[in-house]
């Protein structure tokens, strides 16, 4: 088994406060893959409120078996996560070539921001967001897998992002409110895969 030791303080210099405020939002985004904005079938209750903040006044509540039209959403990052870099990247790990990720250096760290689904990330690194494909696992996972698999992971995951997702729905009465759209929100139809 390979033993893998890392040097942790250099990324905890890196912290949100360097981010952008800009960076710290997505407007209008369904945040993984096959998400699908639309007509929503309730499976269990949820509130939906006047702003982006459950303290905000309740607009409606909907029940199993009610209809939502899902409009939009957006995609708030509490805390960044934190992903350190173990060694050169090949090419094909950054995903879109028009805004390429600069060379990134073993000890470099990443700040993922969020997720896309199929394994792409957005990251904040040299004062510029960029969509990867993650090549990175975090320190548990490492420990669990045979030396080649390790040798060809790239990064170390330290943490991952938190992030809340809210997203403007309708009621049939043509009331609007906000959902925090967390694990407790159980809807049919937001995923469009099958």
């Amino acid at each position: 088994m390979l033993l893998l030791l890392y040097p942790t303080a250099a990324f905890c210099q890196q912290t949100e406060s360097q981010i952008p405020e800009r960076h710290l939002l997505r407007n209008d985004v369904c945040p993984f893959e096959c998400c699908t904005y639309g007509e929503w079938n309730v499976i269990e209750c949820f509130t939906a409120f006047e702003e982006q903040n459950s303290a905000s006044t309740q607009v409606f509540a909907a029940e199993p078996g009610d209809t939502v039209r899902g409009i939009s959403g957006d995609v708030h990052v509490i805390e960044p996560g934190v992903v350190l870099i173990k060694h050169e990247l090949p090419e094909w790990d950054w995903e879109f070539k028009e805004n390429p990720l600069p060379p990134v250096q073993p000890g470099d760290t990443l700040l993922v921001l969020d997720g896309l689904g199929e394994g792409l990330y957005n990251v904040f690194h040299r004062d510029t967001v960029f969509t990867v494909m993650s090549n990175w696992r975090s320190r548990e996972n490492l420990a669990q897998l045979e030396d080649w698999i390790v040798e060809q992971t790239g990064g170390i995951l330290e943490s991952y992002p938190e992030t809340v997702w809210w997203a403007p729905v309708e009621n049939r009465s043509g009331q609007r409110g906000w959902v925090d759209m967390g694990e407790s929100i159980r809807v049919r139809g937001i995923e469009g895969c099958g």
